[in-house]
């Protein structure tokens, strides 16, 4: 993994149940967490005022190779819940040391 990882992400995955009307939906409440060293990098910013004040901020999440992470799930990180953006991409890089999974995770706000 990136030996100059010193975030910490808890990655968050909630398995399907059924709800009051039978249909699938994620058991947030019950979710299991795993902890991770990692490296977070602020990507994307953008302002919308249709209507309402909403900003969405994307962060770059580089996670060690083999880290359990779905499209599906949430990253908690620096105090902040974010939806994971995409499917997680694993990288290669020159040194097995470079090696990560890279993942989008998405914070909306307003």
């Amino acid at each position: 993994m990136l030996p100059f990882a010193t975030d910490t992400v808890t990655v968050v995955h909630a398995n399907l149940v059924a709800d009051a009307y039978n249909n699938l939906a994620p058991d947030w409440p019950n979710a299991t967490r795993t902890a991770v060293r990692a490296v977070v990098d602020g990507a994307t910013t953008s302002e919308s005022t249709d209507g309402r004040d909403q900003t969405t901020t994307v962060y770059r999440c580089y996670l060690p190779p083999g880290t359990a992470i779905t499209a599906q799930d949430r990253m908690e990180v620096r105090g902040m819940v974010l939806e994971v953006d995409g499917e997680p991409v694993p990288r290669t890089g020159p040194t097995p040391a470079l090696a990560h999974i890279e993942v989008a995770g998405r914070l909306v706000s307003g």
